[in-house]
């Protein structure tokens, strides 16, 4: 018998070809069991949103559009009011629909999905893209894990998603407004009035671009805790809304009586209010001129800003660079001093000086921060009501001079004053001990102890 191979060889080409054609093309997951076949039922970038909207039973439809802004102009909330969204809130909720996916079906085609707890009562979310609108609709917990039913508008089935979803659909018109009390661009900021517990405060900016405090008094403003404030006041966030429309009630809130108020004027003209309102547990009430909204700010953040007129104030001496100082008079009780520079030396009544010494005690004036001002008519107590009696030195440049008198130290501080200024300045200790050691170096040394011959020594040989 011949054996015929060819008709038996194509045989097993094409079962070869077709179990790797089922391989490839004809595979599906096959759920453990009791599981489900996972179905994707979102995928929608978070660029591509144009809007959102929530029905929840008992509150009016809320809806969000997007924007073509950033931060708290990136979204709107247009009903059922308009108001500026929190943009962290609202895409907090569109990252869940980023990829949505289910864990399982337990009704394909739901005639009747009550049992699930879907009715027309239940909370429905909506999003719009330009190509498309999803809608779901959230249902009942599952008994199964941490699972929750929910249906897709079109689709007859009912799945069960993670349930931190939830949270997406359950959003009150106050969980997605901005928190932000000011939301405008403070860099242009160039004045600043503050009324605080200590009284009326008033700043300018230089066109240097520091500041200055003008009111009430004139001194040097501390450039840190001026930014603190205004970046302070423009990131106050609120922790509730009060009340919407409540222009009329203000009187009755305590704004008529504020403990603190803020007023910020740009150089275009905007201007920039906020009045504070009586307490309320942790809480402060807080208005904007121009609004009728009433917030309630966190206590503790009015607090911070609520600063005194010298918590604003410069804490260096005034400054004299070190390379322009060309004399030095030092006084003490026994001693008057006069150090001169000349060809890169100092030299007291033609002794020349420790030019380290002299960097030294400089230095330490540069670089001291003053840690407290205090009233003038607490001299006496801190030992500077006589002062041509205390020891003082005087830094002489060119075109001007400083002269500061010292008086009682407290082991880290001592009282000092600069001439012409009545108020006591606590400046740390370290420029004292500086300036002693100064007086050190620039004294001339003691002459010499005479020689006492001994009788002995005076014998004649």
């Amino acid at each position: 018998m011949k054996k015929r191979f060819i008709p038996t060889i194509f045989a097993l080409t094409v079962f070869v070809i077709l179990i790797l054609y089922a391989n490839k093309y004809e595979v599906e997951d096959i759920p453990e069991p009791g599981n489900d076949k996972i179905t994707t039922l979102a995928q929608i970038p978070l660029r591509d949103v144009k809007a959102v909207t929530w029905k929840s039973p008992n509150q009016p439809e809320i809806r969000v559009e997007s924007k073509s802004g950033v931060g708290d102009d990136k979204y709107k909330i247009v009903k059922p009011a308009e108001f500026r969204a929190e943009t962290g809130e609202i895409e907090g909720v569109l990252r869940n629909f980023e990829e949505l996916k289910s864990e399982r079906t337990p009704s394909a085609n739901a005639s009747n999905t009550a049992p699930f707890g879907i009715t027309k009562e239940s909370p429905v979310i909506t999003l719009e893209t330009a190509t498309t609108t999803l809608t779901f609709t959230l249902g009942d917990p599952s008994n199964i894990g941490n699972l929750v039913n929910l249906q897709k508008e079109g689709d007859p089935a009912v799945y069960m998603v993670q349930s931190y979803i939830s949270s997406s659909f359950k959003k009150s018109v106050n969980d997605l407004r901005s928190r932000s009390i000011f939301h405008e661009d403070f860099n242009e900021v160039s004045s600043v009035t503050l009324q605080t517990a200590s009284g009326i405060i008033k700043l300018e900016k230089l066109k240097d671009q520091l500041w200055k405090i003008t009111s009430p008094l004139e001194a040097d403003a501390d450039q840190g805790e001026v930014a603190a404030a205004i970046n302070g006041i423009h990131g106050l966030r609120a922790t509730k809304f009060v009340k919407d429309n409540a222009a009329s009630e203000a009187l009755t809130m305590g704004f008529d009586k504020p403990e603190f108020k803020a007023v910020l004027f740009a150089g275009n003209g905007d201007k920039f209010e906020l009045t504070t309102g009586r307490d309320e547990g942790a809480d402060t009430y807080v208005m904007r001129s121009g609004e009728a909204t009433i917030y309630a700010l966190s206590k503790s953040s009015i607090t911070l800003l609520n600063k005194d007129v010298n918590k604003l104030r410069s804490k260096v001496l005034k400054p004299l660079a070190s390379s322009d100082v060309k004399k030095i008079f030092l006084k003490t009780a026994s001693d008057k001093l006069a150090l001169d520079y000349a060809s890169a030396t100092w030299t007291c009544e033609g002794r020349k000086i420790d030019a380290g010494k002299v960097s030294a005690f400089l230095n330490a004036y540069a670089d001291n921060r003053i840690a407290a001002f205090v009233p003038w008519s607490e001299c006496k107590n801190e030992g500077l009501e006589k002062m041509d009696d205390c020891e003082s030195f005087e830094l002489s440049a060119a075109t001007e001079t400083r002269h500061l008198i010292f008086g009682k130290g407290d082991g880290s501080n001592i009282a000092a004053a600069l001439e012409g200024q009545k108020e006591v300045l606590k400046v740390p200790l370290k420029l004292f001990e500086e300036f002693k050691a100064l007086v050190d170096a620039a004294k001339a040394p003691p002459p010499p102890s005479p020689v006492i011959m001994s009788p002995a020594s005076l014998t004649v040989h």
